[in-house]
């Protein structure tokens, strides 16, 4: 009989010291009392760049933009001058987005290699010239540097009517194509 009286009193103490010890792991039994746990948040860096078709608008383009074009015909070409584009394609304004520091850049990229495209500039509402196209293909002009995060979608304010094409009369007869590519990156 004492080792039955032993053996309960053994097992009732240990049933209230695991009591007590659930009692202090959950935050119970005093005013002291707490729990931790870690915590961790990973937000990655974050580049978009897009087309849209109007300056009020955030929504990608949803179909391929069209070209710039300068095309004339014989009639109503000028061989000296600085024109706007002769077309109006279906996109208004370029975007981006970025949460941290970014750079943008223009290459001219598959462009016929007999033309000089920094006779292309891209100019503000006021006419003045933002920046020039590179030279040659493959060629890169840095467009802004060192911005900050966007703070949602920016507009670039780049639209296809903010093209010029400045002819000294001196240009070849024949047609040139090029492939214009915005970069945004981190610096």
């Amino acid at each position: 009989m004492k080792k039955l009286v032993v053996i309960s009193i053994v097992a009732l103490a240990l049933t209230a010291l695991s009591t007590a010890a659930a009692q202090v792991a959950s935050g119970q039994g005093s005013e002291d009392a707490s729990v931790s746990h870690e915590l961790q948040i990973t937000i990655p860096s974050l580049l978009m760049i897009r087309f849209t078709a109007d300056l009020g608008s955030t929504d990608a383009l949803q179909a391929a933009p069209e070209l710039v074009a300068f095309v004339w015909t014989t009639e109503n070409f000028e061989p000296v001058g600085t024109f706007p584009p002769t077309n109006d394609p279906n996109w208004g304004d370029i975007k981006v987005f970025a949460n941290g520091g970014w750079d943008l850049d223009v290459t001219v990229e598959n462009a016929s290699s007999d033309f000089d495209w920094s006779k292309i500039t891209v100019v503000d509402g006021a006419g003045a010239v933002r920046f020039t196209l590179p030279t040659d293909a493959g060629g890169s002009t840095s467009v802004l540097e060192g911005q900050a995060r966007t703070n949602g979608w920016r507009s670039l304010g780049i639209a296809p009517e903010d093209y010029r094409l400045t002819l000294d009369g001196l240009e070849v007869v024949g047609t040139y194509d090029a492939l214009v590519v915005y970069t945004i990156s981190n610096p």
